[in-house]
């Protein structure tokens, strides 16, 4: 006779489990029931999975009924349990500014965002390396990204499913322009992502690489921290990509509302009777260039000032120059409704803050209050520029990320820009990721030596690093708002850990009235063990009253 075992039964839908368990659990049945009463080992009353002890031959007898959708050996009986989802060994976690090409650098951030704390000395001005071992319990699993950003090569090792580079990428290269008529109404297209590197296209800035091989190695180089299988937080997400730039192939300006509508038409999944999670990293901003003989008037602190201005008196007033220029960051309503009507739909966004050295502040009707400062300039015309707005990423809502630097004792990168309406910082500065050309600085990946990689620096790094721990957060929180996302993001960012200075807007390691906050990945579930799904979901209070309210027992009453 053969031996019974633990199986797990489950089935298609919940409104057949009484009347499979009434075959299952008396003599006789159907077709494909066992002709015994079968023991329950463990019933699950709000679950379509029920345990019972079988032989192997009543187990195949079972998965040809139709109300069944599996039989499988339990995690216990196969000798499986739950782990980390990714574990991480390196002697070379390095916050120096060069790569090698003998050894592989991982990208920092990683292990100071689970370690939760700074380890003494660690950076680019004092011991460099470190040797850790990192474990998470998440990985992205179920969930889909989506970088707003220049095209990466879906070849990149950095997106295969295996951490090997071979087999099967993780990049959805969807149509977006399939979607244009549920979008405006128009003709569907088809949406271009290649050529990823293109010597060919015009180097406008003139940095030596043409502009859409650079801003596709930029939207490379976020997804790999997003979700890259060495570099990355969410290593088991699928990657979808849509270009904010003119030097995309297929530009379009509202790609926000291809993405709101792309997620609005996800079906719900078979096995968990959700649609599947959308989180968005937006590592771009708006910005307008200014020379800076041609501000004639700031408006600084509800005082007026008339021009010209030296370099060192605008940047007293908080508009930071350089070699005679100014970069202004512009809010653009239009595309902030679009970002705030794609988290409405239930997107996760998440923005770079910039890297203007520069002051967000928060609204304020108080003439006196950063937030109105302006300055005037005459390059077409009069025109007035609020600059310690921010850009589009610090749409209300929207989770905006400052970077930290690389130095031993922890500060604000002195690039990120700050104050009260960034919400938290994470590591920015010197992250090694993913890049699909050969450019200054990069050293070919390991796995395939026709693909790169390289360190950036800027808040365009430091934002990718919040979009994955969320990408790993919506494994266990599936139904996740943007207003739960941003909760726990700040709920459990370590608090006081970046060094602060007091200086001004001159002074580009001071926070200016941005709370100090530092991102910590926290493990929702255990290194071992099933909680999934999770109970719990939603962010506990740190102050007020909670419900419902324990009941409180004390002696002789």
């Amino acid at each position: 006779m053969m031996a019974e075992r633990e199986y797990v039964v489950s089935l298609h839908n919940h409104q057949d489990l009484t009347s499979f368990y009434g075959d299952m659990e008396t003599p006789g049945g159907n077709l494909y029931i066992p002709n015994r009463a079968v023991p329950v080992h463990a019933r699950r009353p709000i679950s379509r999975n029920t345990h019972y002890l079988l032989t192997e031959q009543e187990a195949e007898t079972i998965r040809h009924d139709p109300r069944v959708a599996a039989v499988e050996l339990s995690l216990k009986e196969q000798g499986a349990e739950y782990r980390p989802c990714w574990t991480q060994i390196s002697s070379f976690w390095n916050k120096s500014s060069q790569l090698s090409n003998t050894s592989v650098y991982p990208n920092w951030g990683l292990l100071r965002c689970t370690n939760g704390s700074q380890i003494p000395n660690w950076g680019s001005d004092g011991v460099v390396n470190q040797s850790a071992t990192i474990k998470t319990t998440s990985s992205g699993q179920g969930v889909d990204v989506v970088v707003i950003d220049g095209h990466m090569d879906p070849e990149h090792p950095e997106f295969s499913r295996s951490v090997s580079g071979i087999g099967e990428s993780r990049v959805n290269q969807f149509n977006w322009l399939s979607l244009t008529p549920l979008v405006d109404r128009g003709a569907a297209g088809t949406y271009q992502y290649a050529p990823y590197v293109d010597p060919t296209y015009a180097d406008a800035d003139g940095d030596g690489i043409s502009d859409r091989t650079f801003d596709n190695d930029h939207g490379c180089h976020v997804a790999g921290i997003v979700a890259g299988n060495t570099q990355g937080w969410a290593r088991d997400s699928i990657i979808y990509n849509i270009s904010p730039y003119r030097t995309s192939p297929s530009y379009v300006e509202h790609f926000m509302d291809y993405v709101r509508v792309w997620h609005s038409t996800k079906s719900i999944e078979p096995y968990n009777g959700i649609k599947r999670p959308t989180i968005v990293n937006l590592s771009a901003g708006i910005y307008r260039e200014v020379n800076i003989t041609n501000i004639t008037q700031v408006a600084y602190r509800g005082v007026v000032n008339s021009g010209p201005f030296t370099s060192n008196q605008l940047q007293g007033y908080g508009i930071y120059n350089a070699d005679g220029f100014a970069q202004v960051p512009l809010r653009y309503p239009a595309a902030e409704i679009d970002i705030q009507e794609a988290m409405a739909a239930g997107v996760i966004v998440v923005g770079a803050a910039g890297n203007d050295h520069s002051k967000i502040s928060l609204p304020s009707s108080d003439p006196a209050d950063d937030y109105n400062n302006y300055f005037v300039d005459n390059t077409n015309g009069l025109q007035y520029s609020y600059y310690n707005r921010g850009t589009v990423t610090s749409a209300p809502g929207v989770i905006t990320v400052g970077s930290v630097g690389a130095t031993a004792i922890e500060r604000k990168a002195t690039y990120s820009n700050c104050g009260p309406r960034v919400d938290v910082y994470a590591p920015g500065t010197y992250i090694t990721s993913s890049i699909n050309s050969d450019s200054a600085g990069s050293v070919t990946d390991r796995r395939n030596t026709a693909f790169y990689q390289n360190k950036y620096s800027g808040t365009s790094v430091s934002a990718p690093q919040v979009a994955g721990v969320l990408a790993c957060l919506a494994e266990t929180w599936p139904n996740m708002t943007q207003v739960q996302a941003l909760e726990y993001i700040t709920l459990h960012a370590k608090q006081n850990q970046i060094t602060a200075t007091t200086g001004g807007p001159a002074d580009f390691t001071d926070l200016q009235g941005s709370y100090n906050r530092y991102l910590c990945y926290v493990k929702e579930r255990p290194e071992s063990g099933q909680v999934y799904p999770k109970v719990n979901q939603g962010n506990r209070k740190a102050t007020g009253m909670l419900y419902p309210r324990p009941k409180i027992y004390r002696y002789g009453r």
